[in-house]
């Protein structure tokens, strides 16, 4: 009776291996696709000034972009953003006043995002954000 049940376990060893070899012709049997390996797309944003005003100090999820005259762009750079000690914000300053304001963050898998300072009225930043045409 003991013998009976060491036999059966090995059958079903045997049969459990013939499936996962069955299994495993199976899937290497089509060899003409490449393999898809999934890569993060880094973002990189940019701000344009679409203002006659030059602004200094522009910072960006906490990343620094320098200074920006008017009818100027910053290069693009890799967003850097954490939620837990980023803010979600544009900063500069102004005729030394600190302008803020909240700004969308970028969907995932976007190359390349712009954020445009599109005006400044009565000490408010009015700001637009863009995901750029190269984009899949």
């Amino acid at each position: 009776m003991c013998w009976n049940m060491i036999f059966t376990n090995m059958d079903v060893v045997r049969f459990s291996c013939a499936i996962l070899s069955i299994l495993g012709f199976v899937q290497g049997v089509d060899c003409s696709k490449k393999p898809v390996i999934h890569q993060d797309v880094t973002t990189q944003i940019r701000v344009i000034n679409h203002t006659e005003h030059r602004f200094t100090n522009i910072s960006l999820f906490s990343m620094d972009f320098g200074d920006l005259n008017p009818m100027d762009s910053t290069a693009f750079k890799d967003l850097k953003y954490d939620a837990l000690k980023d803010d979600p914000l544009i900063y500069c300053v102004f005729e030394g006043k600190n302008l803020g304001r909240y700004i969308n963050i970028p969907e995932k898998n976007t190359q390349r995002f712009s954020y445009s300072i599109d005006s400044l009225r009565n000490g408010i930043l009015y700001v637009s954000s863009t995901m750029d045409r190269n984009n899949p």
